[in-house]
């Protein structure tokens, strides 16, 4: 006979928690003693894409002079502004206009947007790294305000051809001008980054759901998955294992007595 029948009061355990990647997201700042809420609605590839986009990476060289642009600070506040459906906390105007974007505070639109954005890897631990078919790399990051740690996105190794494709794309950029000068343009890598994403992933951490379902197949992980954290997996393949420094190599023992 079970432990429940026995006892029927007897302790279940909780369901473990999900990330649903389909519902709104509500994340509550405090500003001094203020208390602000806003909802976003979800945020698709194509908000995504025009954030990134709106990255501003140049160089402009005129008569010998050189001058380096870097702007993200528009994408970002953009972001905020065009996924936005509800702000809590303000005194706000009756009747309240169509355009009550519009009123938004610009740091109060920076400050959200970057909980928006708030996923990245998560911190390696100090022991020696487990090697297996598939590459597994964990992300942390702030959801609806929870963090989550440790969410898992698993990955077939590149073979060299798509490799070679990926880097060459992201190392490519765009010259313009004439004898007095030129201009440098360095596109945004991120979209990129998704492609390269949907044609490696395997599987992904259980927590991950869409309106309470798993993503259990590729081609609905390629489809659901958000794409800040598609990002954020690649960078943290790319970059799996850290940077090392030169140790002094350990010599076999010989068996010498």
């Amino acid at each position: 006979m079970s432990d429940s029948a026995e006892n029927p009061i007897a302790e279940t355990e909780p369901p473990a928690p999900k990330l649903d990647l389909a519902q709104p997201r509500v994340v509550a700042m405090l500003f001094g003693a203020v208390p602000y809420t806003w909802t976003f609605r979800r945020i698709g590839r194509e908000d995504w894409e025009r954030f990134f986009r709106s990255f501003d990476t140049e160089t402009v060289a005129i008569l010998g002079e050189q001058v380096e642009t870097f702007e993200i600070e528009t994408g970002i506040v953009e972001l905020a502004r065009t996924c936005v459906t509800k702000v809590e906390g303000y005194k706000l105007p009756d009747p309240l206009p169509a355009n009550w974007r519009a009123m938004l505070p610009h740091g109060h639109l920076k400050a959200f947007a970057s909980v928006l954005r708030d996923v990245h890897m998560t911190p390696p631990e100090e022991t020696p790294m487990a090697l297996s078919e598939l590459i597994e790399v964990s992300l942390d990051c702030t959801w609806s305000g929870t963090a989550w740690r440790g969410l898992v996105h698993r990955f077939r190794p590149a073979t060299l051809k798509e490799q070679r494709k990926f880097n060459r794309a992201c190392g490519t950029y765009r010259i313009a001008g004439n004898d007095r000068g030129s201009r440098t343009i360095f596109p945004a890598r991120q979209a990129l980054m998704m492609d390269f994403y949907d044609e490696l992933i395997e599987s992904v951490d259980a927590a991950y759901v869409v309106n309470g379902e798993p993503l259990n197949s590729i081609d609905r992980i390629r489809r659901e998955m958000d794409c800040s954290h598609k990002v954020a997996a690649i960078q943290a393949m790319l970059n799996a294992g850290g940077s090392g420094v030169v140790a002094s190599a350990k010599k076999e023992d010989d068996g010498a007595q």
